[in-house]
């Protein structure tokens, strides 16, 4: 992957009894908590953390090609 090159990815957020839950629908990265904002911020975090760990496992190929998640070219 070229450092440049991007993926599209589904943020959804909703509120449930008086939470709101975040999830990243194509990783399945997910949280929840009180604050919108709070909860928009951890799931960014998260879900870097995510691609990173995948990248770093080098499973990030794999993952991407099994969950139809396609890399835009730069």
């Amino acid at each position: 992957m070229n450092v440049e090159d991007s993926v599209t990815l589904t943020l959804r957020y909703t509120r449930e009894e008086g939470k709101w839950v975040g999830v990243c629908v194509e990783l399945g990265t997910s949280t929840f908590g009180r604050n919108f904002e709070r909860v928009a911020a951890d799931l960014e975090a998260l879900v870097e953390e995510h691609l990173n760990l995948l990248e770093e496992a080098g499973e990030r190929e794999r993952f991407f090609s099994e969950n139809g998640i396609e890399m835009i070219p730069a």
